[in-house]
């Protein structure tokens, strides 16, 4: 019985000794296949962090750039601003100069309108006392009643001396003589005397 046992013994570990050689085997294709796959996945491991350095770079760069832009953008805005305010200073100080130079133009324009009226003035004392004379010596006295007037004429565009004697029935000579002018030509504004 003993050997009958020993027998089956026997019998029953060559099958075991079968699979256990196969599990051994199952195990080491296993183990080889983990072992694959581990590295399969370091590697995917290495590609992803290879991936996520090449992804923080490009961020890096992109908030890089993206300040510069700022940065370049801030100080356009700055200097156009600034621009703005010197111009606009400028402009502030032109104005104040034009309006003092008006100013003083208008200042300058009074003082000559009263200087030519008191010319004009004394033009007519002038011509009075002539006028005296000449009757005193028996002179024309038409052409003194005709110098001796108080009607004027501002000078517009366009006008001349003919212009003007024909509208005022009168020559260019009786005005020239009566304006005291040594030329025809004649002035925008300028103030004329008429007979």
């Amino acid at each position: 019985m003993l050997g009958t046992l020993l027998l089956s013994f026997l019998l029953a570990a060559v099958p075991v000794r079968d699979s256990t050689a196969a599990l051994r085997y199952e195990v080491a294709n296993l183990q080889a296949e983990l072992l694959q796959a581990r590295e399969r996945i370091e590697s995917q491991e290495l590609v992803i962090d290879a991936l996520r350095k090449e992804m923080e770079n490009h961020l890096t760069t992109n908030k890089e750039l993206v300040k510069g832009s700022i940065t370049l953008s801030e100080n356009k805005v700055s200097t156009v601003e600034k621009a703005t305010k010197d111009l606009a200073l400028d402009l502030i100080k032109l104005k104040e100069g034009t309006q003092s130079s008006l100013k003083e133009l208008d200042t300058h324009l009074a003082k000559l309108e009263k200087e030519m009226d008191l010319q004009g003035k004394n033009i007519r004392h002038f011509e009075s006392a002539l006028k005296a004379i000449l009757d005193a010596v028996g002179g024309d006295k038409g052409e003194m009643v005709a110098i001796a007037s108080d009607k004027t004429y501002i000078v517009k565009d366009g006008d001349s001396l003919g212009k003007i004697a024909v509208a005022n029935n009168t020559s260019v000579k009786t005005l020239k003589e009566l304006n005291n002018l040594t030329k025809d030509s004649i002035r925008v504004g300028q103030k004329l005397y008429l007979p």
